[in-house]
């Protein structure tokens, strides 16, 4: 049987565990020097999420719209929140605005292809095909035969 072992021994082995290292203690502020102010990048984010969300909500027209509008004003702050050194985010910004110009365009683009589309010869008659249908077999047939008309 062994003897009580020395608690401050070092472990058996060659390995001796590093001591914590400690720098001096920071200096303190002088008097009347305000902490640097935290970033406000809010605005240049939102606005780059809604001009993502903008792009595949241009295919519902009133959501790219909306979604394009709302990410080109918040990308505006954003912007000016830069220049005045309040945020550091100006791409994100930037992208945010242009997104939302490419979801408002898309959206216009895709709105006057749905008109031009339902305004044509075809697109009456599938009009006047789908109020004449009583169930939802006969709704696609109209489908079906709006496609032949248009592709030829």
């Amino acid at each position: 049987m062994t003897g009580p072992q020395d608690p401050y021994a070092p472990p058996p082995g060659d390995q001796v565990p590093a001591a914590p290292v400690w720098g001096p203690p920071a200096a303190p502020r002088p008097y009347g020097t305000a902490y640097p102010a935290a970033t406000r990048n809010g605005l240049g984010t939102v606005a780059l999420v809604l001009g993502i969300v903008a792009l595949p909500a241009a295919f519902t027209v009133v959501g790219g719209v909306a979604l394009g509008i709302a990410a080109v004003v918040l990308g505006v702050l954003g912007r000016r929140r830069v220049k005045r050194r309040e945020a550091d985010n100006s791409g994100a910004a930037t992208a945010g605005m242009v997104l939302g110009i490419l979801g408002i365009v898309g959206a216009v683009a895709f709105g006057a292809f749905l008109a031009t589309v339902l305004n044509s010869n075809s697109g009456k008659q599938l009009r006047d095909c789908l109020d004449r249908a009583t169930n939802p077999a006969q709704a696609q047939q109209c489908r079906v035969q709006f496609e032949k008309n248009y592709r030829g």
